[in-house]
C-alpha cells in the first residue's frame, strides 16, 4: 500500500516524530510516498490538517478518493 504523511503528527496530545510513523508504515510493507498520486492508498494528515481539511495533498486526496486517517488511528491499526 502507499501512503502518504502530511505536516506533524500529535499522536492523543503528544508530538510523534514523523520519520517513526514512516518507519512504522515501512516494517508493515508498505511505501512512504512524498506527494499524493492515483497510486496512493492512505494518507496519514497531520491532526490540523486532518480537522481543517486544507492542504494540497488533503486536496489531492479527495480529488483521488483517497482514505484520509488520523495519526491516531494510523498507529492503532499498526502497533496492536
Amino acid at each position: 500500500m502507499n501512503i502518504v504523511f502530511t505536516g506533524p503528527a500529535t499522536v492523543n496530545g503528544e508530538r510523534v516524530v514523523r520519520s517513526l510513523l514512516e518507519e512504522i508504515a515501512r516494517e508493515n510493507g508498505h511505501y512512504v510516498q512524498p506527494s499524493v498520486d492515483r497510486s496512493t492508498h492512505c494518507v496519514v494528515a497531520s491532526s490540523a490538517d486532518f480537522m481543517s481539511r486544507k492542504g494540497k495533498k488533503l486536496r489531492d486526496a479527495d480529488e483521488y478518493g483517497v482514505t484520509v486517517i488520523s495519526p491516531d488511528t494510523f498507529l492503532e491499526k499498526y502497533t496492536h
